[in-house]
């Protein structure tokens, strides 16, 4: 299977804390974008719950919102 390059914008904050994140997984930044796309073909939606907050406007990232919010329950249910 040939592979193509895929150009996003990302806030460079948000993307060296990914990097961190998957490094310490043992992966690339492109390998969990792979994982990503591929967990969303193999389950025909978004692998995860993506919700808005009442109190947050409408210029703010939900989805690291979100995240952060996950990486605490984690931490708090340890």
């Amino acid at each position: 299977m040939a592979n193509i390059n895929v150009t996003i914008r990302i806030d460079d904050e948000l993307k060296g804390r990914a990097d961190e994140l998957f490094e310490s997984l043992g992966m690339s930044f492109t390998t969990a974008v792979n994982v990503f796309i591929r967990q969303s073909l193999r389950e025909g939606a978004i692998p995860f719950r993506i919700s808005q907050s009442k109190n947050l406007s409408a210029h703010a990232d939900y989805a690291v919102l979100d995240a952060d919010k996950i990486g605490e329950s984690k931490t708090n249910n340890d």
